[in-house]
């Protein structure tokens, strides 16, 4: 069969590659619809964390696809059936695992489209447990941005939902941001903003749910002094630390900020502990705002990555973000969106 296969940093071309077999309790998936994402670029140019990644590997971690076969041990998945699956391959076992936070999962990390097969093929296998039947009505197109979809929804569901009436701030007018404004408009925003720097991004943000839009100021702009400490949730979807530090700005006293970020070696300033921004914005921090640093594709920090504190120590809280991988645990799984 056909596949993009990356053989390494700055190597990924289109070949033949054996054809997978499902195994007792797989399925054998034919995608209909793959979504590309930052990671897999990063991925291909050899930007990714290497504990992240194990080349040779096919991409493809935001996908949907119908059934073809189901391996021995498998039921309930008869062939046509439309899913999406879980990308983080977790233990099980652990203490996160049992919380039902898998991608937060101790164990040695596996995902597919980075360590296992993708979608960006003709075919591939994943683990029956970690799939999900979607809605036969819908069309199967959309259920590709369940996974980023599903980053936005967990960061907001391990914050708390916005009460009604909140000023909201979106940071960043990528996939990630406008899909942050089509989620965070269903809690009934007094104010719903969102901050770019393309124009013709910020064109689809009131589309999305945005009350307004706005090309980020600089930081020496006066008008961004007008912003600060006027937020009461502040959603960062630059994965940038500057991104970081103009969020938690907006953030009232005592507001909330996600950060939805995949921080990486090359990223200026962030080491791969992702300490990297904290001595910047813990000092932000000083006055009581609530930080959530947030996984986004990765599924989980390194384990000497940041502690988890509450507010009432004025430190930076890190809940963190459950992506597709557990996104069904969540509430965001196919059928709920």
């Amino acid at each position: 069969m056909r596949a993009f296969l990356v053989e390494g940093p700055g190597k990924g071309e289109l070949v033949e590659v054996e054809e997978p077999r499902p195994g007792h309790g797989e399925l054998l998936i034919a995608p209909a619809v793959v979504g590309l994402c930052g990671s897999d670029v990063e991925l291909l140019m050899g930007r990714r964390p290497p504990a992240y990644v194990r080349y040779p590997t096919i991409p493809g971690h935001e996908w949907a696809g119908y059934v073809l076969e189901s391996g021995p041990g498998v039921f309930g998945f008869a062939p046509g059936t439309a899913v999406v699956a879980e990308g983080i391959r977790s233990c099980g076992h652990c203490a996160r695992c049992a919380e039902g936070r898998n991608n937060l999962c101790t164990g040695p990390y596996a995902e597919t489209g980075f360590t296992h097969p993708g979608a960006l093929a003709e075919r591939l296998v994943v683990p029956a447990h970690l799939a999900h039947p979607l809605p036969a009505d819908r069309p199967i197109a959309a259920a590709g941005l369940l996974e980023p979809a599903a980053c936005v929804a967990t960061g907001l569901l391990e914050l708390g939902i916005p009460r009604a009436g909140s000023r909201l701030a979106v940071v960043g007018d990528g996939p990630l941001g406008l899909l942050a404004c089509a989620l965070l408009r269903t809690t009934s925003p007094r104010e719903l903003v969102l901050f770019g720097a393309r124009p013709a991004r910020l064109a689809f943000g009131e589309r999305m749910g945005a009350t307004a839009t706005m090309l980020t100021p600089p930081p020496e702009d006066p008008e961004r002094d007008a912003l600060r400490g006027g937020f009461d949730v502040v959603v960062e979807c630059t994965d940038s630390p500057a991104g970081a530090a103009f969020a938690v700005e907006l953030a009232r006293r005592a507001g909330s900020v996600v950060l939805i970020v995949v921080m990486t070696s090359e990223t200026e300033g962030v080491p791969e502990t992702w300490n990297g921004p904290l001595p910047r914005l813990s000092s932000l921090c000083s006055m009581a705002r609530r930080v959530a640093s947030c996984s986004r594709c990765c599924g989980r920090p390194p384990r000497n990555g940041l502690p988890r504190s509450d507010t009432r120590t004025r430190t930076p809280t890190v809940p963190r973000l459950l992506s597709s991988s557990s996104s069904s645990r969540s509430g965001i799984g196919p059928g709920t969106g």
